[in-house]
Formats: structure tokens, C-alpha cells, sequence
């Protein structure tokens, strides 16, 4: 065989496979869906509320990191939780988004690899508490033409501002203003645009 040739077949499996993997976690996904965001990676859905799509959405990007093992994470903790992400959207790999109450996505923003966006506390800081429930809770809204960041974390309660920038691995814990670039642990502004 011509190395051409074995190369054609290895993408064509390769190709397959990951096919298969976006099927098999269509299969395990449990939770309400609302729109029809192109995946590009496996995703999962999961939990009593509703996620919603605007048009044009893209979940996953190839090449880029965690494509090959890795899933997206969509997870409504409540009847009445919901994720809405605006038309236009584009996550990367490896993104995590959980909603106890309300969390909601701009159109046109980017989203980099492994980001997670979560409104509640994960646990009760109480520690007589701690396994009883998922501690305070606090809606997100994020704006539209946001970047935000490879590693960034952001946590309940925050609005971030149209067309701001989160700097790679910052931790927002406090709202951000429109129009600026943020970055650090707390994340805080650094610059105007």
C-alpha cells in the first residue's frame, strides 16, 4: 500500500470514530434542548431545566486542545433552570456550563478551550451543611462579542459587559464592565478598549 493511501484511511477511521462519539453521547443526554447548535465535539446535556440555542452556534472547534478527549457539558440543576446562548456563539473544547437558576450567553461571543461558567456555589460553605444542597445561587449574564479566555472560571452572580475580554485563566468572581479587557484572580480591569 501506498503511504497515500494508508494516510486516507487512517483520516477516514479516525473521522468515523469521532462521528461515533459525538452519536454515542447524544445517547446519554437527558436534558431538554431547544435549537440545533452544530457540534463539533461530543456534548452532553443534562438535568431538568432547559438549555436554548440561538442560529449559527458551534459547540467544539478542530484543531485545537482537549479536541480528541474531551466533551462539552451543558447541565440545568432545576425545573427552572435555564442556559440561553445567543445566535452566533462559539465555544471551544472542553466547555462547561451549569445553571441553577439563569445563565445566558451573548451573541458572538467566543468561548476558549476548558472554560467553565457555573451560577451556583457548588456546595454549602457550612460544613454541617456541605452535602445538603448546592449553596447560594446568583444568575449570569454575559454579553455580546465577549472573548473570553483559555481556563477562565466564571462564577455566580456576574454580569460581564458587550465586547469585553477575559484574559486567559482569570477567575470572575465580580461583574466587569463593557468595553474593557479583565485578567487575574480576583479578575479585575486592565485596560479600556
Amino acid at each position: 500500500m501506498r503511504i497515500e493511501t494508508i494516510m486516507s484511511l487512517f483520516q477516514t477511521l479516525r473521522q468515523k470514530y469521532y462521528d461515533f462519539r459525538i452519536l454515542l453521547y447524544e445517547l446519554l443526554t437527558d436534558g431538554e434542548i431547544e435549537g440545533t447548535p452544530q457540534k463539533m465535539q461530543p456534548c452532553i446535556f443534562t438535568g431538568q431545566g432547559k438549555v436554548i440555542f440561538g442560529s449559527n452556534v458551534v459547540l467544539g472547534y478542530c484543531p485545537s486542545p482537549y479536541y480528541w478527549n474531551t466533551y462539552c457539558y451543558f447541565d440545568t440543576r432545576s425545573k427552572n433552570s435555564i442556559i440561553k446562548i445567543g445566535s452566533n456563539v462559539i465555544t471551544n473544547n472542553n466547555f462547561s456550563c451549569c445553571a441553577l437558576g439563569e445563565l445566558t450567553i451573548g451573541e458572538s461571543t467566543l468561548i476558549g478551550p476548558n472554560v467553565v461558567i457555573m451560577d451556583f456555589d457548588g456546595h454549602n460553605i457550612d460544613p454541617t451543611c456541605r452535602n445538603s444542597g448546592c449553596g447560594r445561587q446568583g444568575n449570569i449574564l454575559i454579553g455580546k462579542n465577549v472573548w473570553i479566555g483559555s481556563n477562565a472560571l466564571v462564577l455566580k452572580g456576574v454580569t460581564i459587559g458587550d465586547n469585553s475580554v477575559i484574559a486567559a485563566g482569570s477567575v470572575v468572581v465580580k461583574s466587569i464592565p463593557p468595553n474593557v479587557v479583565a485578567a487575574g484572580n480576583p479578575c479585575r480591569v486592565v485596560k479600556n478598549i
